[in-house]
């Protein structure tokens, strides 16, 4: 894969010789950190990053999806059913809380430049930055370990939203398709996970890594597509407006010039936790 130009535009460029690169790998979840510069005792010195391993912040999805107008699909009429949400648990490899968005989105920069997310995840007034996320606690735990054992400043967030069942008002038809559309979105998360942490295992180069890219959007699409036609269901609006940030976040790992594998890995890792984001605000919204 060619990689030219510079980064994504809206961040800021890092400039002073930083050269690190900071790699996430599956197995284990090792963590390398190629220093040409001690940069980490910068982070730890100015970073405020208070551990939050042991705070499990649960977000109940409820009751809240109702009403579709009376709507019908052909002969089927609207009901009360339940759609099943899957629980999701995800561990985020925060490093550094701010009370500030400047000084949140200057480490995210920092962070950017060394091949992490940088991604500035906003939550309940405060701002994390957060470097990659991982679907089970023993690798972020392990990463923590390890980046804290080279003198970074780092804690683990935990975001999790319970298994239950919502109360919609929808026909079969709706409700099944409702529920699917909630699957994939986990699954294309999951799979998009698993890609990240192969680039950079170095067991997928960038073009084969575009291309599982570009058949995740064509499954969003699809996917979207069985929802859109019940349009006038109310459940449908927020997950429609799901959809389109993930399909704006595969876009943009398509569309982006790179001038380095850093920079791809920084990318690709910024919009796995983008979708993220996107989905708790979705699971939060019904709930």
């Amino acid at each position: 894969m060619e990689y030219r130009r510079k980064r994504r535009s809206h961040r800021r460029q890092n400039t002073g010789g930083i050269g690190i690169l900071l790699t996430f790998l599956a197995v284990g979840a090792v963590v390398y950190l190629i220093c040409a510069s001690p940069v980490g005792t910068w982070i730890a010195q100015n970073v405020v990053a208070p551990v939050f391993s042991g705070s499990d912040t649960k977000t109940p999805a409820s009751d809240l999806l109702a009403g579709s107008n009376g709507a019908q699909s052909g002969s089927q009429t609207s009901s009360s059913v339940n759609v099943a949400i899957k629980p999701f648990d995800t561990y985020m490899l925060q490093m550094g809380v701010f009370e500030s968005l400047e000084n949140a989105e200057a480490q995210a920069d920092i962070l950017t430049g060394l091949g992490a997310a940088g991604y500035v995840f906003e939550d309940d007034g405060r701002y994390r930055v957060i470097a990659f996320a991982y679907g089970d606690e023993e690798s972020a735990a392990n990463v923590k370990k390890r980046l804290i054992e080279d003198g970074y400043d780092c804690a683990v967030c935990l975001k999790s939203i319970e298994g239950t069942e919502l109360r919609i008002t929808a026909t079969k038809e709706q409700a099944d398709s409702i529920s699917g559309s909630l699957n994939t979105l986990q699954d294309v998360m999951q799979r998009f996970s698993e890609l990240v942490i192969d680039f950079d295992s170095k067991k997928i180069e960038g073009d084969a890594l575009n291309a599982e890219v570009s058949g995740l959007l064509a499954q969003v699409d699809t996917s979207f597509e069985s929802i859109e036609a019940f349009s006038d269901n109310t459940s449908v609006a927020p997950i429609a407006k799901c959809y389109g940030e993930f399909k704006a976040s595969f876009r943009d790992v398509l569309s982006q010039d790179y001038k380095s594998t850093v920079d791809f890995s920084s990318n690709i890792k910024y919009n796995y936790i983008r979708l993220i984001d996107s989905y708790l605000k979705l699971m939060e919204s019904m709930g």
